[in-house]
């Protein structure tokens, strides 16, 4: 029976409008940036606010006559900008997880709405295809810091991926079409980990 946990959830209301998203992201990078509460954040910060500025261009092009750059130009920029926040999002839950107490203001400091409930579905390890050619999204069992690796050959070549506050991140630069693995395990207190998780396949599909 999986275990219920009470939680303070925070929730990523993304609009649908590329110009709402642009604003929208534009918030959450105002919130977060030099925000005591994300330390750990600014680097995946900075990468949402470049690609913030792809998507603006993008966008501005898409709607100059003549266009400048084509509606699948933008969508990829869209969909980057996207997969940030998501990482960002798990960056805040990971926070709020670890201060129940305060969990609440957390959220509502990152410029992300709050949603209280219970979570019954226990995290596992997976990696799945992101919405980018060459990019996967991975998840870690279990919440709090994680370390990454990936590897051409199920674990002969080891290649360490940058650690995250949370469960979630992105790899990118995949070939399509070629087989590569990951694992991940948990960075506890003291400067101790957890066991790796076993190595999990995935063949980046060709878009």
């Amino acid at each position: 029976m999986a275990t219920v946990i009470n939680r303070v959830i925070a929730v990523l209301d993304i609009p649908t409008k590329v110009p709402d998203v642009i604003q929208f992201a534009k918030t959450i990078y105002k919130c977060m940036n030099n925000n005591p509460n994300f330390p750990n954040s600014s680097n995946r910060l900075n990468t949402l606010n470049t690609n913030i500025g792809v998507l603006d261009t993008a966008q501005t092009g898409v709607n100059t006559k003549p266009p400048l750059n084509t509606v699948a130009t933008r969508d990829v920029a869209l969909e980057a900008v996207k997969t940030d926040l998501r990482i960002l999002q798990n960056d805040v839950q990971s926070v709020a997880d670890q201060n129940p107490s305060k969990a609440e203001a957390i959220i509502n400091s990152a410029g992300m709405k709050v949603k209280k409930g219970n979570s019954r579905d226990k995290r596992q390890n997976t990696v799945e295809d992101g919405t980018i050619e060459g990019t996967v999204l991975l998840t870690a069992e279990g919440a709090g810091a994680h370390q990454w690796q990936q590897s051409p050959d199920a674990g002969i070549t080891i290649i360490h991926l940058d650690p995250t506050l949370g469960g979630v991140t992105a790899a990118n630069g995949l070939t399509p079409g070629e087989k590569v693995w990951f694992r991940n395990r948990l960075i506890k207190a003291g400067n101790t980990y957890g066991e790796w998780c076993d190595w999990l396949p995935i063949t980046p599909k060709v878009f």
